[in-house]
């Protein structure tokens, strides 16, 4: 990215949306640490100079497996925590 638009981004941009990774989960160790870690490492790094920014959202690859009684495969729902 050049130095003009990192200027512009951090002088006009207000929300960052951040979803970029990769979600092999045979992804080679170093690629993944890249992509998933200092990729996240490196917009907030980014979100942190933006001097109008009122929302950064990142969207994470965890996944959550909740525990069912009598679980076999989990459908994709939305369960009620009891």
């Amino acid at each position: 990215m050049s130095d003009y638009d990192k200027e512009t981004i951090c002088r006009e941009v207000t929300v960052i949306l951040h979803g970029a990774a990769t979600t092999k989960f045979t992804e080679h160790i170093q690629t993944a640490l890249r992509v998933n870690v200092l990729g996240v490492q490196n917009i907030l790094q980014l979100a942190k100079k933006c001097l109008v920014l009122r929302s950064f959202v990142h969207i994470s690859t965890a996944y959550v497996n909740f525990p069912q009684k009598n679980a076999g495969i989990v459908q994709e729902a939305v369960y009620n925590r009891t």
